[in-house]
């Protein structure tokens, strides 16, 4: 349902999911992105904080925290959380755009430009590179 944008099922299914199973970091961090997907970045945030307490060397949560900061104003912590997500999995492609968002919006452009660009490098991921190039576009990058 997720993938589908239909976030209250999703959101059913997994609360489901963490009963059945209350030490899975997959369903905690599954949870943490549907809260960041509907912009409930102060619930997401528990869930995320239990699926890196559960699995600290699993990148998505970092990911998915590092959304929630940003949505939340809190760029350098966004930036903490996606840098431990690269370090974590060091061909993130998402948690380098994602990073290079957090960077633009910090006033960060040439670190922004850095990550946008190792998105391109990594050829991984048709949909990133995509997004990143048209980021590299906006700014009047080659």
């Amino acid at each position: 349902y997720y993938l589908k944008g239909d976030f209250d099922r999703a959101l059913a299914d997994t609360n489901k999911g963490i009963s059945l199973g209350p030490k899975d970091a997959g369903a905690y961090n599954n949870r943490c992105a549907i809260y960041d997907s509907k912009g409930n970045y102060s619930s997401a945030m528990p869930d995320c904080n239990k699926a890196i307490e559960l699995q600290a060397d699993y990148p998505n949560p970092y990911k998915n925290r590092g959304r929630a900061y940003a949505g939340m104003g809190d760029y350098a912590k966004a930036i903490a959380d996606y840098s431990k997500a690269i370090e974590l999995r060091s061909d993130y492609a998402e948690a380098y755009y994602d990073r290079g968002l957090a960077y633009l919006a910090a006033h960060q452009q040439d670190q922004a430009v850095a990550d946008f660009k190792k998105v391109l490098a990594l050829n991984n991921s048709p949909k990133w590179q995509q997004l990143a190039q048209d980021e590299l576009n906006k700014l009047g990058v080659k």
